[in-house]
């Protein structure tokens, strides 16, 4: 009998102990909440970027940092990256195959042209996760006051982002003209930042020159064409948008960019770092891929129920970089104020030695 009781007594104990450890394991071990099934993703881009690219590696890498990688699933069969002049009826057909395969669990839509497709063809059941949304607002994805327009659609954004990069460069560079390049659509409105530009020019004072005819294509050529009218119109300073023409991946803005400053038009870029570096005098940005990777991969976890639910603030992910061309500055015989330096967060000269370039995605 006596036996018998001591075991029991230690059965007990062992099981109370493993009870605990199993409790203390759920407790402390981290965010992560279940395993099982590896979830299915599927993936929509309207062509391949360098910015889409660039962005899903980082948000891949975050999902690893949170420990749950392992169980997402990406099948290559569900990776569509069709190409470049894709029509929108092409787009919105690859949406609807995403939308109606059973197995598909969550959707990455890769800019503004494949999020479109996606809210066009939703069935507001799958979570749609847009990636690379230059302008959310401008194109209605989103309300900066009531949220998103579809339940199911998961999005950053920074309220007035452009309004902010508009009132620096009138600030910083005293604009009287501006001249801005874009093609007349919704889209290609929205990704020069028409409308900002229109608000903050009637704000500061400053008279925005637009040139509307630029191609969906957005050729050198095209570009080049905007360039000699917008400088015959007797531009000041000139916007350098996110067109195909001023991608240094793809294309060579350089000489566009030396036309300019020749002419003694200052240049202010929507995507700083890789525009300023190459010698455009001014950018800024307010996120950075690394931060934008973090929102992202949480915002996955949570909506596969992978991880808990967090307060995601803007401020969380907005990380401002404001970047300086002191060459190019030097050449338009500028000189800028001690305090406009100090608070430049990069700055690239060609008299200084080189020191080794750094991400500033992390």
């Amino acid at each position: 009998m006596g036996i018998t009781l001591v075991f029991r007594k230690r059965f007990a104990t062992y099981l109370l102990a493993h009870l605990f450890l199993a409790w203390a394991l759920m407790t402390f071990s981290g965010p992560v909440l279940a395993q099982g099934t590896p979830k299915t993703i599927a993936y929509l881009e309207s062509s391949n970027y360098w910015e889409y690219t660039s962005l899903y590696n980082k948000t891949l890498y975050e999902l690893e940092e949170l420990g749950i990688r392992d169980q997402l699933s990406f099948p290559d069969e569900l990776h569509i990256s069709l190409h470049k002049g894709v029509s929108e009826a092409e787009l919105r057909k690859a949406a609807a195959q995403l939308m109606a395969n059973p197995k598909v669990e969550l959707v990455l839509s890769m800019g503004t042209a494949a999020t479109k497709a996606m809210l066009k063809e939703n069935n507001d059941r799958v979570p749609i996760v847009a990636i690379g949304v230059s302008d959310p607002v401008g194109m209605k994805f989103i309300d900066p006051y009531t949220g998103p327009a579809a339940p199911n659609l998961i999005i950053h954004f920074i309220r007035d982002q452009w309004e902010i990069r508009f009132r620096t460069m009138s600030t910083a560079l005293h604009v009287h003209r501006l001249g801005l390049m874009y093609t007349n659509t919704l889209e290609g409105r929205t990704f020069s930042n028409v409308t900002a530009a229109r608000e903050v020019g009637r704000e500061q004072g400053f008279t925005l020159i637009e040139y509307p005819y630029i191609h969906e294509e957005e050729s050198e050529k095209d570009c080049a064409e905007g360039i000699d009218a917008l400088l015959d119109a007797g531009i000041d300073a000139f916007y350098v948008p996110a067109l195909n023409c001023f991608d240094w991946h793809y294309a060579n803005p350089g000489p566009i960019i030396e036309k300019l400053h020749k002419r003694g038009v200052k240049t202010f870029a929507q995507e700083g770092k890789i525009q300023v570096k190459n010698g455009v005098l001014m950018g800024l940005t307010l996120t950075n891929n690394g931060s934008l990777g973090r929102f992202y991969a949480q915002k996955i976890g949570e909506q596969l129920q992978l991880l808990s639910v967090r307060d995601y603030e803007e401020d969380t992910v907005k990380n401002p970089i404001f970047t300086i061309n002191l060459t190019t500055a030097k050449m338009l015989h500028l000189d800028f104020p001690f305090k406009l330096l100090v608070a430049t967060d990069v700055i690239y000269d060609d008299s200084l030695p080189d020191v080794k370039d750094f991400d500033l995605d992390d």
